[in-house]
């Protein structure tokens, strides 16, 4: 990974991003008391097209009214030949995503309880790869690295020539 990345509501293991010499490290909270270099609304992020090489987006969309819009403004402003790592909670016994409509105070007010189909809402423009941590991971390393029952998707926009 080398060239500009956005990290979207960054967490603890941004300082890995932040020592590497190849990377330019932004990133961006919603909330505007939460200092970031941007405030991006993900349904409407105010950022040209094909800025970013990279974007991370853990446990984020889940909380945006439109995900799918929002997930067209991250393929959109991401650059050809980029990448997305974008993860989401996955009801595993849930084969369709249930949506709400508002924030769920049950779920930590989410808009949606992915199921199993969380990669069909994907812009069908991304190459999609899923990673199961389940299937990453022994049973010891869970506990030892205290990971949760998770998913990574990595999205990998195409290359403009591949059109």
């Amino acid at each position: 990974m080398k060239g500009r990345l956005l990290y979207v509501a960054p967490e603890f293991n941004l300082r890995f991003f932040l020592d590497r010499q190849d990377l330019e490290v932004k990133t961006s909270e919603y909330a505007k008391e939460i200092p970031a270099d941007y405030h991006y609304d993900l349904m409407q992020v105010e950022c040209p097209d094909r800025t970013w090489d990279c974007i991370i987006c853990h446990h984020v969309i889940e909380h945006v009214p439109d995900d799918r819009k929002a997930m067209r403004e991250l393929l959109r402003i991401l650059k050809p030949g980029g990448s997305m790592i974008i993860s989401v909670p996955i009801a595993r016994n849930l084969e369709r995503t249930l949506e709400y409509g508002k924030p769920n105070p049950h779920e930590t007010d989410h808009y949606y309880r992915y199921g199993r189909d969380f990669a069909d809402r994907l812009p069908p423009e991304f190459l999609v790869t899923a990673h199961d941590f389940r299937r990453l991971f022994s049973e010891k390393e869970f506990q030892r690295y205290h990971l949760k029952d998770d998913y990574i998707f990595l999205c990998r926009k195409p290359p403009e020539d591949s059109r």
